[in-house]
């Protein structure tokens, strides 16, 4: 007896279609995610630099660690962050100039108010007189506080700043004293 089995090409095929899509088409997706996701990899590290940047921080973004593709993105954004910073700087040079350049007159318009004060003038004029007088002088207060600021922006340009132990700072000043708190070796005071 003579037994045969026969299967058309069609259903071989499905078969092939059907191992192709539940095995390849899986680890396929699988590499093609992998190579995105270390693709990827220096976009993130550059979107945290971004990110982890104090807001006065107008250094260049580091160029080398980006990839190819997007250098000329990177470099643009350093022009940006350039032109920023030298706006800024104009900004705050504008401010100081002009606190400085208003105070003079400020101070020539109190004197003024207060001297046509000293003369006999009627109650409205009298009034008006010391309007002038007081506005003049609180002017004159946001004008200094201006130029405290210009100034303090100044000094704190480049300063950074860290946290540090009291403790530790303690034991460092008293390594350096002495019994009874004397002074046992030379250097700057704490």
């Amino acid at each position: 007896m003579l037994v045969q089995v026969a299967e058309t090409l069609d259903k071989r095929r499905q078969l092939a279609n059907d191992i192709i899509k539940g095995v390849i088409l899986p680890l396929a997706i699988v590499l093609v995610w992998s190579g995105l996701s270390r693709g990827l990899a220096p976009l993130h590290a550059l979107q945290s630099n971004i990110r982890s940047r104090r807001p006065d921080d107008l250094s260049p973004l580091e160029a080398g660690r980006a990839p190819p593709e997007i250098a000329p993105l990177v470099t643009s954004f350093n022009d940006l962050l350039t032109r920023l910073e030298q706006n800024m700087e104009f900004q705050k040079r504008f401010i100081a100039d002009a606190a400085h350049q208003m105070k003079t007159p400020l101070a020539g318009l109190r004197i003024q108010a207060e001297f046509a004060l000293r003369q006999d003038v009627s109650m409205e004029v009298r009034r008006s007189l010391e309007q002038i007088a007081t506005s003049s002088e609180h002017v004159a207060r946001l004008v200094t506080q201006l130029l405290a600021l210009a100034r303090a922006e100044n000094r704190a340009t480049g300063q950074i700043f860290s946290r540090i132990e009291l403790t530790t700072l303690d034991a460092a000043r008293g390594a350096r004293l002495g019994p009874g708190g004397a002074r046992q070796e030379h250097g700057s005071r704490l």
